[in-house]
């Protein structure tokens, strides 16, 4: 995908998205990109994994919100499962689990990439 809109036909089709995509690192392990945040910014990021199911322990968005602004200094990485979620392993390492994305009714199956444009939005929208 991302040679797709970074070289191929995609990157004269659509700039912006090209442009956009150009801040995506692709890393073969998640201690692979650990390990990038600690060498740019000094420290290990708090990670954050998302989840569909309620559980104990959750950190709501307002919370999570106030955490990343308050310490600026503070690298944060956000991890997104697909499909059956993160591997346990993943979820174990989290310094933070954050509530599931859900409405008024108990409907909870969201395709990632609009759980995570809500996720995102609820975090760093200016209209909060």
């Amino acid at each position: 995908m991302l040679k797709h809109w970074s070289d191929g036909p995609g990157a004269s089709f659509n700039e912006s998205r090209t442009k956009a995509l150009e801040l995506v690192k692709v890393k073969d392990s998640l201690s692979d990109a650990v390990e990038e945040i600690e060498k740019a910014h000094g420290k290990k990021p708090k990670i954050i994994v998302t989840d569909a199911r309620f559980g104990d322990d959750m950190i709501g968005y307002d919370e999570l919100r106030e955490l990343i602004f308050k310490q600026e200094d503070e690298p944060y990485l956000l991890l997104f499962g697909t499909g059956w979620g993160l591997a346990k392993e993943i979820m174990e390492e989290a310094d933070y689990t954050l509530k599931p994305v859900s409405g008024y009714t108990d409907y909870n199956h969201l395709s990632v990439r609009s759980a995570a444009a809500i996720i995102l939005d609820r975090l760093f929208s200016s209209a909060v």
